[in-house]
């Protein structure tokens, strides 16, 4: 069984358009509810750590998408997004994931992470408001979404390990 993940679900119109992320100091803390407590608390904007060219490590501040309405909106209609900035999807069990890339403007490079962090597949380059679907020959836990030619620039493979900083794992996760 195949989970579809839209970056836009057929037939769905915003009620407003959806700004990206804000730019924040390296170190910035935001206050934020703990959806598992309800209890605030100080945390460092949430990121993604991947191993590139060389073992440099290429930092990526990252929106969490762990509902199931987050997840279908995506990244949708929004038309800029910060170079150093993507969005991560996080599921509660490793699952063939397909994603589409209907009402997202952006051209995008998809990451396939498993429960492990590793990178299990990537596509590159995806075609903006299209159906076509985006998925790889692996289950995956989380998908990291970036800018078009990020995964290039930063020499990105499949197989590398990424850290998940900031981010509230789901039940059982490493």
């Amino acid at each position: 069984m195949s989970t579809l993940i839209g970056c836009g679900a057929a037939g769905s119109a915003p009620e407003a358009v959806a700004e990206g992320p804000r730019e924040t100091p390296e170190n910035a803390e935001t206050v934020a509810v703990d959806p598992f407590i309800g209890a605030e608390a100080h945390v460092s904007s949430p990121e993604v750590r991947l191993l590139g060219i060389d073992e440099a490590q290429v930092r990526v501040r990252v929106q969490v998408a762990r509902e199931e309405f987050d997840r279908e909106r995506g990244l949708m209609f929004r038309r800029h997004l910060d170079a150093d900035a993507g969005m991560l999807f996080v599921f509660e069990q490793m699952e063939p994931l397909s994603f589409w890339m209907e009402n997202t403007f952006i051209p995008l490079d998809v990451l396939f992470i498993d429960g492990e962090g590793r990178i299990v597949g990537i596509v590159t380059d995806t075609v903006p408001l299209t159906q076509d679907l985006i998925e790889v020959d692996a289950p995956s836990q989380y998908v990291l979404e970036v800018n078009a030619g990020f995964v290039r620039r930063h020499g990105i493979e499949a197989g590398s390990q990424v850290e998940l900083i900031g981010v509230s794992l789901p039940a059982g996760a490493p």
